[in-house]
């Protein structure tokens, strides 16, 4: 069966995208959120957004934004 029929919802909700990469897309906008806004540990977000480790949200990250947490992290203390 489709996903969205089983679920009950509609395929609209992903935007057409499967809905693991959609999630994963919520997941890493969190991420980045708390990454510019709090002081947490890299870690800490990682696990806080659902990633298994700091290696995993950093992969995804990289993908995702061409850019590591850490790397984000430095470039908005120096433009601070």
């Amino acid at each position: 069966t489709d996903m969205t029929t089983a679920s009950g919802t509609s395929p609209h909700w992903t935007d057409g995208r499967p809905p693991a990469t959609w999630l994963r897309e919520r997941r890493l906008e969190h991420a980045h959120g708390l990454l510019v806004r709090t002081s947490e540990t890299i870690a800490e977000i990682a696990i806080a957004t659902g990633f298994s480790d700091q290696s995993h949200l950093t992969r995804w990250f990289r993908r995702h934004y061409g850019v590591t947490p850490a790397a984000l992290r430095r470039q908005r203390t120096r433009s601070s």
